[in-house]
């Protein structure tokens, strides 16, 4: 695995966050790890497993002002997550807290980004590999 000081180089250098308590929330801790699931690409992941982010790419730039996202579990229950997006606003990365996951026993998700013209979704993402 990478370490974080890479992740964040490579990651979150160029990241537009839509909500300054993402930003907060990420570099409080300067040793949270953090586990990347890019579904679009590739999968990898990073040392430690205190955070999932699942990758939805976009073909055009997004408005992060007309973006609504929604993540499911395998029971259609809305879940609790932070969005990222990149800076050339064609990436968004959904962050799951691992801990909520395994506190609602959520092995599956399903996430969807959405913006007036287009809908993107992932489905039947398993996150059995961190229980």
């Amino acid at each position: 695995g990478l370490a974080f000081d890479d992740f964040k180089n490579y990651n979150l250098s160029n990241c537009f966050f839509t909500d300054i308590t993402n930003l907060l929330s990420l570099i409080e801790d300067p040793n949270h790890k953090f586990e990347l699931n890019d579904y679009d690409q590739s999968i990898g992941s990073l040392s430690g497993c205190s955070l999932v982010a699942v990758l939805i790419h976009f073909q055009e730039e997004v408005n992060e002002k007309n973006l609504e996202c929604f993540a499911y579990d395998n029971e259609k229950n809305k879940l609790e997550f932070k969005v990222m997006i990149d800076s050339k606003k064609r990436l968004v990365f959904f962050m799951f807290d691992l801990q909520y996951l395994k506190e609602f026993n959520i092995r599956q998700v399903d996430c969807i980004a959405q913006t007036p013209i287009k809908h993107y979704v992932s489905r039947n993402i398993s996150l059995i590999s961190y229980f």
